[in-house]
């Protein structure tokens, strides 16, 4: 009941305590023709697990954490068990969040695109939101700079380091996990050095710039599209407070590998703003998660 074309694609997907969101995510990618469907179920104190047991798909394959390891440690488990598990061939890899989930056609776009870039292995999608509009959150790095005028102009000026004409394929150096795609065999070659215990924030620019740097640039295509459901405020904020922890704590990891002359001139106007955010968030302060670190 599948298109007739089928290349041979994993989707992985991260999820916690987000039921509503992953019902939506897994039946869009349900409807899509992947060859192999894994989700990672981190630990759920919700219904998660009883609606992921009751579904019944050959191609689903569901990986439960003992414990809340963040999407971090959520996607290192996928990783590490497709290392450790014979897949055929080398597959294409598409990862994203369960608030997220491909558009209609996007492995016939995938099909087109990697046959007329064939010596890629690194894409990356266009991340729109429900109003049809780019997520900024999900905007791919174009531009890792080495010297310190390169790095004040990227505090100023945003097209000088992030992606902001999405109309046409661009090579890019970094992007989130929302809609990234790299062959099976490349994915996990550098696993050594995947960010494990980021819990939240930084793993996938961490990874992705690592990937880069080892295989050439990502190439960013428009007509890879991916929805996500992000929440505005929530994407102008830092909520609840305690994430904040991982959030400086990653960014400064981040920063160092990814401008190491001049990482502190990155730092430093981020943490500021964080703190800011965290002051004015701070009725948030005493919401709890269970988490390992």
């Amino acid at each position: 009941h599948y298109a007739t074309f089928m290349i041979d694609s994993i989707a992985v997907i991260v999820t916690y305590n987000r039921l509503d969101s992953l019902k939506e995510a897994v039946i869009n990618t349900i409807l899509q023709p992947f060859s192999s469907i894994i989700v990672v179920n981190n630990a759920s104190t919700d219904d998660t697990q009883i609606w992921l047991d009751s579904l019944v798909d050959k191609r689903l394959i569901i990986l439960s954490n003992t414990e809340n390891c963040g999407g971090s440690g959520g996607f290192y488990t996928a990783l590490e068990w497709l290392s450790k598990n014979a897949v055929d061939e080398d597959p294409w890899v598409v990862l994203y969040d369960d608030d997220s989930f491909p558009n209609d056609g996007f492995l016939t776009s995938l099909s087109k695109i990697s046959s007329r870039y064939s010596s890629r292995k690194l894409f990356c999608s266009l991340v729109l939101d429900s109003n049809r509009n780019p997520v900024v959150m999900n905007t791919p790095i174009i531009n890792n700079p080495e010297y310190l005028f390169d790095t004040i102009k990227s505090l100023m000026i945003r097209k000088s380091y992030a992606l902001t004409d999405f109309s046409r394929p661009t090579d890019v150096k970094s992007c989130s996990f929302v809609g990234f795609i790299a062959r099976k065999s490349l994915l996990v070659s550098k696993l050594e050095l995947f960010p494990r215990n980021f819990f939240i924030y930084f793993d996938d620019v961490f990874y992705t710039n690592i990937l880069s740097q080892c295989n050439g640039s990502i190439l960013f295509h428009p007509e890879l599209v991916f929805t996500h459901r992000v929440n505005f405020r929530k994407a102008h904020s830092i909520q609840p407070v305690w994430k904040t922890y991982f959030y400086v704590r990653n960014m400064f990891a981040f920063y160092r590998s990814y401008c190491p002359r001049w990482y502190l001139v990155q730092v430093i106007p981020r943490l500021l703003s964080v703190l800011l955010m965290a002051l004015k968030d701070s009725d948030n302060r005493s919401k709890k998660i269970p988490i390992c670190i």
